[in-house]
């Protein structure tokens, strides 16, 4: 009996799964034909399109329906005189593909374009890569296919000059008759990194990291983590950051208690409550981020935990076979949270899982380019140090930022390490309290955020030491104006 509940409870979150339907325009048929097909196969709709047998009227209407409400005027005028899903359907890509004998002309030119194609010197592979799998995606559209050994050989052969010495490795120690197209783009991108890295180090941005504390922050309070030692983490963001932050974060705890107070308070019976509780949580929306070209780690932490919420993470954590309505679900979440050039690229596989290998590969490249990556961000950390100019809390966001890297790769940065790189990067003025710190305690054993509070509090004390506060004369004002009033 429990687990009919349970069953039935799981089915209804994924009901509650609110899929987005892209619009229709001039440009985007491809899209726009990938992800409804998803969508409908989601929703259990795409039989009226893809079977030949008599379907139910209702499945039939709905299908139509959805397919309606995402076209521009002129083209729902055009295919309004249709009865059939199916025939709205291939009416729509007759309008956007033509006709057969259209579409064998259409694939010659793209032919041509693809033999043509060329990567530009100011490119990065991330757009070049994000243009091949355009046309992949159109030729998948016009019936026919390209097949990865192909389209990687077009890669190695199209990159500019710099990137010959990858290029010639891949080459002779690789089989490109078997590797994947995101392999290559991710063996090339980790060098195309490897050279940026050498010339043109990548600027520390602080935004970043208040990003960064701010979400830690949240959800550590939302663990239930202790507040004063939550708010007291946080404290190397400054001024009116911190104020504001930790405005916050006491705000989610008081409505969170509220919440509490408000569960806890009713007088209904267990059996009520609980499926009270099970209603809310079937009815909890969560919003799925965008995947753009630098928050994949955020991207994939979010999109697991929301697809175990919604119970649809079976169909890439589990090697079962899985509900197929469930799987097209997951499949059409991760598809809508993509960018048009990154859907291009995965909408040739079947399964979920494929999907989402195929994005980390694209992203994060496979083992041996993330070693290889891996060894590039040691380089970057070993030859890392503090400016003249830069504060403590700036160069600890920059540590700091390294660290959430190393983790993204597989490896950790242990507070030791971190903490000893912290002590011999700082510059000369640092020396007292640097020598305080290595004698008189344990650095083996001392958190990151001690080492980077107490440099900090030797900071300001220089800084209080150096910049005196300047005299106002309204503040004397002001405090005798008050002694004269409380005398009275």
């Amino acid at each position: 009996m429990t687990k009919d509940k349970e069953g039935s409870s799981m089915s209804t979150v994924q009901e509650n799964v609110a899929l987005k339907c892209v619009q229709l325009t001039d440009s985007n048929y491809t899209h726009w034909a990938i992800l409804m097909e998803t969508i409908l196969k989601a929703y259990c709709l795409w039989e009226p399109i893809g079977s030949t047998e008599k379907v139910d009227e209702k499945k039939a209407h709905t299908t139509k329906a959805m397919i309606f409400q995402t076209l521009p005027g002129d083209i729902l005028m055009q295919v309004a005189q249709y009865e059939s899903a199916k025939e709205v359907w291939d009416a729509i890509k007759v309008l956007y593909l033509g006709a057969d004998l259209v579409q064998k002309a259409r694939l010659q030119t793209l032919r041509s374009e693809f033999e043509t194609l060329k990567m530009k010197e100011n490119e990065t592979i991330s757009d070049f890569s994000g243009r091949l799998g355009s046309i992949r995606a159109r030729f998948k559209n016009l019936g026919s296919t390209l097949k990865d050994k192909t389209i990687v050989r077009k890669l190695l052969n199209s990159v500019p000059k710099k990137f010959l010495p990858i290029v010639a490795t891949i080459e002779q120690y690789s089989e490109i008759d078997t590797m994947l197209f995101e392999e290559a783009i991710g063996r090339i991108t980790a060098f195309e990194e490897r050279i940026k890295s050498t010339d043109e180090p990548e600027e520390y941005d602080p935004s970043k990291l208040l990003k960064q504390e701010s979400k830690t922050l949240v959800v550590q309070i939302l663990r239930g983590t202790n507040l004063r030692g939550t708010i007291l983490r946080g404290s190397n963001l400054r001024g009116k950051t911190f104020v504001v932050l930790t405005c916050v974060v006491l705000t989610c705890v008081v409505r969170s208690s509220k919440q509490k107070e408000n569960l806890c308070g009713t007088s209904m019976t267990k059996d009520k409550e609980g499926s009270s509780m099970s209603t809310v949580q079937e009815n909890v929306a969560l919003k799925c981020v965008q995947l753009t070209d630098s928050n994949y780690t955020h991207w994939a932490i979010l999109m697991e935990t929301i697809l175990k919420a919604y119970c649809l993470w079976e169909p890439i954590g589990s090697t079962e076979k899985v509900d197929e309505k469930k799987a097209h679900t997951t499949k059409a979440m991760i598809f809508q949270t993509l960018p048009g050039d990154i859907l291009m690229q995965v909408a040739q596989y079947e399964s979920a899982k494929e999907v989402w290998d195929a994005i980390k590969v694209l992203y994060l490249g496979a083992d041996l380019v993330q070693k290889a990556r891996l060894q590039t961000l040691r380089s970057e950390f070993e030859t890392l140090k503090m400016k003249e100019n830069e504060t403590i809390s700036d160069f600890s966001g920059r540590l700091g930022s390294i660290r959430a890297r190393f983790k993204n790769l597989g490896s950790t940065l242990k507070d030791k390490t971190i903490v000893r790189k912290l002590l011999n990067s700082v510059p000369k003025k640092f020396l007292p309290i640097v020598a305080t710190i290595e004698q008189y305690s344990e650095i083996d054993t001392m958190p990151f955020e001690e080492a980077v509070g107490r440099i900090t509090a030797f900071e300001e004390r220089i800084k209080s030491t150096d910049e005196p506060e300047e005299y106002d004369p309204s503040k004397l004002l002001l405090a005798t104006s008050n002694l004269h009033l409380m005398s009275r």
